[in-house]
């Protein structure tokens, strides 16, 4: 089977998220922590999964979308930049509904 590079990206992402909020800003921190968790469990819960049912899985929540939205809220300029490099990633990868914004 071929690798899910969505999940890798996804959780770059999501890792780069984390490191940068620290633990100066503890929302972010949380909401990232609880995307890697949701992501790992849809990966994990898809047999013979593919980047395109990950994606399709991931639509159906919105926690996907709340560690960038906190890193905005944050108003600090390297969490707003990694927050939309992370929401530009998940609509690459159509793992987001565009009602989600």
């Amino acid at each position: 089977m071929a690798p899910l590079l969505i999940v890798d990206s996804i959780q770059s992402d999501i890792h780069a998220l984390k490191t940068e909020a620290g633990k100066k800003y503890p929302k972010v921190r949380e909401a990232s922590e609880r995307a890697d968790r949701h992501l790992r469990d849809v990966a994990d819960g898809i047999e013979n999964a593919t980047d395109a049912l990950i994606a399709s899985a991931l639509r159906e929540s919105d926690e996907m979308l709340l560690p960038a939205l906190a890193a905005i809220e944050t108003k600090q300029s390297k969490l707003v930049q990694c927050g939309a490099s992370y929401i530009s990633r998940l609509a690459s990868h159509d793992a987001i509904r565009p009602a989600s914004f």
